[in-house]
């Protein structure tokens, strides 16, 4: 069992306003949103909900959604 049932956010680096151009390379590699992965599109905030949503899922299960 966990030593504490405490979250803490960290790691703020990928920020970037709408006019600064985007880097290819944001966020740890198993929370990176498929149009990154994809390079498909200019990623945008929707990128931190998709981050966010896997580390939910993974505090909710206990287990690593992505392992690599």
């Amino acid at each position: 069992l966990p030593k504490s049932s405490r979250v803490r956010v960290i790691d703020f680096g990928g920020a970037t306003l709408f006019n600064e151009p985007h880097s290819t390379v944001i966020c740890t590699r198993q929370y990176r949103p498929p149009e990154v992965i994809l390079e498909c599109c200019e990623w945008n905030e929707i990128a931190d909900v998709w981050s966010i949503g896997c580390i939910v899922a993974e505090l909710l299960t206990g287990d690593l959604l992505f392992p690599t």
